[in-house]
């Protein structure tokens, strides 16, 4: 399974649309759970927002490939030509 995800990231949070977050103990839960009942065999999650490292600090799910496009403090940006 290939989750992407993108948004604006902070210290262990990610927001949608300025209005719903989910934080890095949220992403280890659902990822628990998600491994506890079998819902993926490996699972690589991209996270692609300032500071997206920040959210994979707690995953403890097996089988789970994380990465981010920005470490712990630093800004994620867009490229425009």
């Amino acid at each position: 399974v290939f989750v992407y995800m993108s948004g604006h990231g902070g210290d262990q949070f990610l927001k949608f649309q300025d209005t719903n977050e989910i934080t890095s103990e949220d992403f280890s839960f659902l990822l628990d759970q998600m491994g506890l009942t079998k819902r993926y065999a490996k699972l690589w999650l991209m996270v692609d927002t300032c500071q997206s490292e920040s959210l994979f600090g707690s995953i403890m799910a097996p089988n789970v490939i994380a990465m981010g496009s920005s470490r712990v403090g630093e800004n994620s940006y867009a490229h425009r030509a």
